[in-house]
């Protein structure tokens, strides 16, 4: 949070958004009205499939001896799996989503330049800020590790055995053996630009929900905040107070719409994905702690804050009652009082 002269400075729409609209043209997806998806989008998903199915025929043809190589292979799997139905979502429902950004921008300029409005919701603004580019990192850490990991074990093992062994960083099913470095280069590079399209898959449609879901929660905030401020005097606001509480709503149910798909994938594979890694801590070697550790953090992240920001919508979207009794509504006609009751119920 930076602090001017006691004001809360907060970044503009465009830069809030600025890393999802990137990475959003970088899979394929432009951020636009009416968007189209481009050649690239249709390529970088097909790639995926193939290393997806690959990797499922891998473990359906490994032997129980290698079991734990399997639960080692599960999780990328699974997270490659999430990513690929993840961005299908997000794809499925574009039109509805750049309509919902487009709306939440009107919302947004339209508070910006009210220090009053900014002192209130600006921190939140600045963490969801803060939180999209921290969580980009933990997951390039995550991924950079996953990719060195099998070099680093060839290293160990030609320096200590004396004997070159090629090891790809995600297992995968061939109709060739790798025994030559132009067929494990070619394995290796492929294996490593589905890990980043994974990775940057993810972190997209995630980043994009938390930025959403933060700020219509302020725009609730700053509503509530209104809605405290309601006296005898300035009851003539309540129609428009009880307007802007409907629309409100209205972007909630779009943001449900467009979101409900991914966050239960997030929930169901994420569970899966932390047994899995589990396990591996427990049983398996020293090689596959720090990858297993970085993994899990990141899972245990992906829902921590995916209920983090949807326990502040409803928390947000609650307070409206105990706003409406916070205000001068005893003093107030009838007709007033009656508004408030039906914004109370909804």
């Amino acid at each position: 949070m930076k602090k001017k002269t006691g004001k809360i400075a907060v970044p503009r729409y465009e830069e809030l958004l600025k890393p999802v609209r990137y990475n959003m043209v970088l899979a394929g997806i432009p951020f636009e009205q009416n968007p189209k998806a481009t050649t690239r989008y249709y390529v970088l998903w097909i790639t995926l499939f193939v290393m997806i199915i690959g990797e499922v025929a891998f473990m359906v043809n490994v032997t129980s001896e290698k079991f734990l190589e399997l639960t080692a292979l599960v999780p990328c799997t699974a997270i490659g799996f999430l990513s690929l139905t993840k961005t299908t979502f997000i794809y499925r429902n574009r039109n509805s989503a750049m309509d919902l950004v487009k709306r939440l921008e009107i919302l947004y300029l339209q508070y910006r330049n009210e220090q009053k409005w900014m002192s209130l919701v600006g921190d939140d603004v600045n963490f969801v800020r803060s939180l999209t580019v921290s969580y980009v990192i933990l997951n390039q850490m995550l991924v950079w590790t996953y990719n060195l990991s099998s070099l680093i074990l060839m290293i160990y093992t030609y320096l200590v055995e004396n004997r070159l062994v090629y090891v790809l960083p995600y297992p995968v099913a061939l109709p060739f053996e790798v025994n030559s470095w132009f067929r494990w280069s070619v394995v290796y590079l492929y294996s490593v630009a589905n890990a980043f399209v994974t990775v940057l898959n993810f972190c997209t449609v995630d980043c994009f929900y938390y930025i959403l879901t933060c700020l219509i929660c302020t725009n609730f905030a700053i509503l509530n905040a209104r809605i405290k401020e309601l006296s005898s005097e300035t009851s003539e606001d309540l129609l428009e107070l009880i307007k802007d509480h409907q629309y409100l709503l209205k972007l909630s149910s779009q943001l449900e719409t467009i979101f409900t798909g991914p966050n239960l994938l997030n929930v169901l594979i994420g569970s899966l994905q932390i047994c899995v890694l589990g396990f591996n801590l427990t049983i398996g070697g020293w090689e596959q702690a720090p990858p297993s550790l970085l993994f899990i953090s990141s899972v245990l992240l992906q829902i921590l804050m995916m209920s983090m920001f949807g326990e502040k919508l409803i928390e947000q979207s609650s307070e409206t009652g105990a706003s409406v009794y916070s205000c001068a509504w005893t003093s107030m006609d009838a007709k007033s009082r009656k508004l408030l009751m039906i914004m109370q119920r909804r």
